[in-house]
């Protein structure tokens, strides 16, 4: 049986299903969606093969080559991969690159096992294509846009409200947090992974439900948000978290460096100092926005940094890290912020505390809140029968 591109993305973006990606390795590396599990049908070496017989020698070539590539053997492990899969969740479904051959002989030969699961018409670039039109509608939905300087804790305000409000955290998509230091915790999604989970966050939420969303840059690390995202975060009204300066000092110094160092770096052991995989990943971020910090005041922060690991390895006192990190701070992002703020002080309609904000966000935000509906839309503007039907996996 096969299902919508749409029903598809509703049942991923709400967690109602899990899916068996069958495409190649490589082409899930470069784009795949939330709750979708990567199972190849064919590895990467296999499906160059099998596509330059296509071109040079047509389908049923192709065919007879992808069989032989996937002997008895290799096609007992698929098999098995896909079966274990499908009992150790409640719903699954399947998909390749466009709805074709991949995912109906994986629905064939799991047939020949007894078990019965969908496959997406169109495949990946069918869903592709409902969540670039999700993004596209950008301009029929109303932002908040919560703002704040460095440290403010925007993100764990934005995580808190999401148990009750609708929010969009672009920093879990992009893997990232959001500063020049921001990708210190591991590696990037790819561009096309990164819009694929926020077309899919945006999708659990009607059009006519105002989203919070947290105060962000056109990049976000390696990623950037679609044109059309960011031009409607821009003009959205904004409100301000006011948090004091040795708070924020604290929290940054404990998501950048705290928690890091203490896995990565026995205290007082000076052999850690050049080997610190960190300290090289900050001057690294430092020498990135030197241009615009000024030499001279770089030059100053690169030293109280080295100041800070010289301390820590010789006593395994993290504390120095304080120092540069408030520095940085007064003269690089606050200054940034402020004017980026008094730009377009006619988007300011409140700001206060964090208990303040908090409360205020909540009262806004309830007050239209409404029921999610299973497919990201509010019934009568556009929700099909046919794409609300449950799925007989």
């Amino acid at each position: 049986m096969e299902i919508s591109p749409l029903q598809a993305l509703g049942l991923l973006s709400h967690g109602q299903a899990r899916a068996i990606d069958v495409r190649s390795p490589n082409e899930f590396r470069q784009g795949h969606f939330p709750g979708s599990t990567n199972l190849p049908l064919l590895d990467d070496s296999q499906r160059e093969q099998v596509g330059l017989c296509y071109h040079q020698q047509g389908v049923d070539e192709a065919i007879s080559l992808g069989h032989r590539l996937v002997d008895d053997e290799k096609r007992r492990d698929r098999e098995a991969s896909w079966e274990v899969f499908a009992k150790a969740n409640e719903q699954v479904f399947l998909y390749c690159a466009r709805g074709g051959l991949r995912s109906q002989i994986a629905c064939g030969w799991l047939r020949e096992r007894g078990v019965a699961l969908s496959r997406v018409s169109g495949g990946y670039k069918a869903i592709r294509q409902e969540i670039s039109s999700t993004i596209e509608r950008i301009h029929s939905r109303s932002f908040l846009i919560l703002s704040g300087q460095s440290g403010s804790g925007k993100t764990e305000l934005i995580q808190k409200l999401s148990r009750s409000l609708p929010t969009l955290d672009l920093e879990a998509a992009a893997r990232h947090m959001g500063s020049t230091f921001g990708g210190i915790h591991g590696l990037q999604p790819s561009q096309a992974s990164f819009e694929n989970d926020l077309g899919s966050q945006l999708f659990r939420v009607p059009l006519g439900q105002t989203l919070l969303v947290e105060d962000e840059g056109k990049n976000i690390g390696s990623v950037v948000l679609p044109p059309p995202f960011f031009q409607q975060m821009s003009s959205a009204p904004r409100v301000i978290l006011q948090v004091p300066f040795e708070e924020r000092v604290s929290r940054i110094f404990r998501d950048y460096v705290g928690n890091r160092l203490r896995q990565e770096d026995p205290p007082g052991n000076p052999q850690c100092l050049e080997a610190s995989s960190l300290r090289l990943e900050l001057v690294e971020s430092l020498k990135r926005i030197s241009r615009r910090l000024g030499s001279e005041r770089a030059n100053v922060c690169l030293g109280l940094l080295d100041q800070a690991f010289e301390e820590q390895a010789r006593s395994g006192d993290f504390s120095l890290h304080r120092q540069w990190i408030a520095y940085l701070l007064k003269e690089y992002y606050d200054p940034s912020y402020l004017y980026d703020c008094e730009r377009t002080p006619e988007r300011n309609i409140f700001r206060g505390t964090t208990e303040e904000v908090s409360s205020y966000l909540s009262e806004q935000l309830a007050s239209e809140f409404s029921e999610y509906s299973p497919f990201g839309c509010v019934p009568g503007e556009g929700c099909r029968a046919e794409d609300t039907v449950s799925l007989p996996l």
